[in-house]
């Protein structure tokens, strides 16, 4: 028998353990010589490439595998190609989820808002995974499975027309498939389904066992009287939960089929809406949740060499899915599925080029949907607008077309309302019209020389726009001789009272005539108002007399006027009576801008994951008409390494802000670089 070679795109998801069980269970349907995981993010797929090594010791030792992050290698020959990216990350994600939120509307990774701004970034990388497995592959079949499904479906169709040897298909039909049987007290593959719609918007329209037995009737009454649960409702959390008990509401209001999941948000948007949290959405969950429980235990498994009482280490229905169908391709079996193909007359009365989600038959031929016949009005009607709303995302994709961008989410039933629609400013197709404003400001000029050139070279060389200088630090001196000469330099005050010490008898403020860190003192029950204030005007009064300028804003060492209202009150009274902006605050002179102080090197992080989160925050500045990002770039030198905690990390932050990907997404996000001149 042909054994096959195949690659894991996206080989880092923490979905992909179940994958690797799977195919070990399934050797005898799916045979295969070599198997490869390709991903970009090097460490996160290491944590599973090494436990996929323990994995195949224990049940596929004679299979050959690797992992790797250079994608001739991920494609060279491969016979299948398993797609599961997720573009952008867990922190595009969270913004898919919060930003629509914020404007009172669904937040979700595929539905709605959230998924027409993960459509557009998951079209360009779907587009090139398949050129790229072409040139380094010849011709292999690409099993798709990448989200907003139904998005990238149309996009790759309208690129790769008719391409039989692409592969669209989603997991949820199946997923219900099991839930249906443990309901009815049967086995998944003894149910032989009926399924029509869009990806992630259609019906169980007929169930029946392989005696052509109605299972549909016993079902609904099962739903309407009992709930309903997913097969693995001991595992799932708890927004999984209350999804799949949305359909017993579904189907009291319309009980004629049964519902996928997803049309909860389509179907009751303001109810859902109404119960879900901006600042807890399903990333959070998941962070806290599957992704740290396959990580830690991925990294058990390679730890004790073993894949023994580790929970993960088993198949699950998507990852059986996949492998069937790769199965049915292979060995030309032509097993029936439900996946997502062309319309081509498969539902009567509907659009030919939709991609419809529908029972098929999988074969070496590629992917056959069964007639259908027609819908009904209501079905209809639905499908014709959530139809109308793929097309024109795909449209406004090509064509960077605002409007096309604005008449989809109009239409998106999640929305239904052109001002609501208008409001979601996140995705370049949205952000036609004013550009906001973004002020991305160094900390710590003049703390040492290293840092002082660090931040200079990263305003010449990337997105750093201005900067916040330190009067009483060892390097004080040159930066202000730096800022004399350059007088268009954006500076402002940096007031430190936790780092050195001060320039007035502030004894409430030090403990043996230094200052003392925040993290230290905990609280500024001790200090003395007028203290704070007396010496905050004092480094004022260093400022003007080193620059010969006034700042452009004042802001403070280790955040402590936004954490202490006593600092707080201080800097309020000397901003307000020299006019100057502060970072994070009103005053009377001038409004709040808009503050992220979260660009910071966190513990184990990489670079690859420091810019990943700079995207992020990029986005999330652009639904505001103005903001500040806190930044801390440098150099390294002497100082710096032996006198500060953070040293190192600061050369990962001037890397990805010099980084010429970051400074081209800020057109696409109609952002433009400013200082707090250009916002007072």
């Amino acid at each position: 028998m042909k054994k096959y070679k195949a690659v894991i795109v996206g080989g880092g998801s923490t979905w992909t353990p179940g994958l690797l069980k799977s195919l070990c269970e399934r050797q005898a349907d799916f045979p295969l010589e070599e198997l490869r995981m390709y991903d970009i993010d090097a460490e996160r797929q290491a944590v599973i490439g090494e436990f996929a090594k323990v994995l195949f010791a224990e049940e596929y030792p004679e299979l050959k595998f690797l992992y790797t992050t250079d994608k001739a290698q991920a494609y060279k020959d491969v016979d299948f190609v398993f797609c599961q990216i997720r573009s952008g990350g867990f922190d595009m994600r969270m913004l898919d989820e919060q930003i629509p939120l914020a404007h009172g509307v669904v937040g979700q990774e595929t539905c709605g808002a959230g998924g027409f701004a993960y459509g557009l970034r998951s079209i360009p990388d779907m587009i090139q995974i398949v050129r790229d497995a072409r040139e380094y592959a010849g011709d292999p079949w690409i099993l798709n499975y990448t989200n907003p499904a139904a998005i990238v479906a149309v996009a790759l169709e309208r690129v790769f027309p008719g391409d039989r040897k692409i592969v669209n298909m989603c997991d949820q039909p199946v997923n219900l498939l099991e839930s249906f049987a443990k309901a009815l007290g049967i086995r998944r593959q003894d149910i032989i389904p009926e399924y029509v719609g869009l990806n992630h918007f259609g019906w169980f329209t007929r169930l029946t066992d392989r005696e052509g037995n109605d299972l549909l009737s016993p079902l609904r009454e099962r739903i309407l009287s009992d709930g309903f649960l997913p097969a693995d409702a001991a595992e799932r959390d708890a927004s999984w939960l209350h999804t799949y008990a949305m359909v017993q509401t579904i189907m009291r209001d319309f009980p004629d089929y049964v519902p996928n999941t997803y049309l909860q948000y389509y179907l009751y948007p303001d109810q859902v809406v109404a119960r879900l949290d901006p600042d807890h959405t399903r990333t959070e969950e998941v962070r806290n949740g599957r992704e740290k429980r396959v990580l830690t235990q991925c990294r058990q498994a390679a730890a004790q060499g073993s894949t023994r009482g580790l929970t993960i280490a088993r198949s699950e229905a998507h990852a059986d899915m996949i492998v069937e169908v790769a199965s049915s391709i292979a060995l030309d079996k032509g097993e029936s599925f439900i996946m997502i193909t062309r319309n081509n007359g498969t539902v009567a009365n509907f659009h030919e080029d939709a991609m419809v989600e529908t029972v098929a038959r999988v074969d070496a031929g590629g992917v056959t949907a069964a007639p259908f016949g027609r819908i009904d009005v209501f079905m209809k009607g639905l499908m014709e607008g959530q139809y109308a709303y793929e097309q024109l995302t795909v449209d406004c994709y090509f064509e960077g077309s605002y409007k096309k961008a604005l008449q989809a989410l109009t239409l998106n039933r999640t929305l239904v309302d052109a001002q609501k629609a208008r409001a979601d400013r996140r995705e370049p197709a949205l952000l036609a019209g004013a550009e906001m404003k973004l002020i991305v400001n160094a900390d710590d000029f003049g703390l040492t020389d290293g840092v002082t050139l660090g931040i200079l070279h990263a305003m010449e060389h990337g997105i750093v726009t201005s900067t916040t200088m330190m009067v009483n630090t060892p390097g004080a001196q040159a930066a202000a001789d730096i800022a004399r000469r350059e007088s268009g330099l954006a500076v402002g005050l940096h007031i430190n009272i936790s780092l050195g010490s001060p320039l007035t008898a502030c004894e409430s403020l030090t403990e043996n005539g230094k200052f003392q860190k925040p993290s230290v003192i905990g609280t500024d029950e001790r200090y003395k108002e007028e203290d704070l204030y007396l010496e905050m005007r004092a480094q004022y009064s260093r400022f003007l007399a080193l620059t010969g300028r006034r700042p452009t804003h004042v802001d403070s060492h280790l955040y402590v006027h936004q954490i202490f209202p006593k600092v707080s009150r201080a800097l309020r009274r000397l901003a307000e009576e020299e006019a100057l902006p502060v970072r994070d605050m009103e005053t009377r002179c001038f409004p709040r801008v808009y503050f992220e102080g979260n660009f910071k090197v966190r513990p184990g992080e990489t670079g690859a994951e420091l810019k990943q989160k700079c995207l992020a925050l990029l986005a999330r500045a652009a639904s505001q008409p103005a903001a500040e990002l806190m930044v801390h770039p440098a150099f390294l030198d002497d100082w710096l390494l032996h006198n500060s905690s953070y040293n190192v990390q600061r050369t990962a932050e001037h890397a990805v802000l010099t980084d010429p990907e970051v400074r081209g997404l800020l057109p696409q996000l109609a952002i433009r670089l400013a200082t707090y001149r250009d916002v007072e």
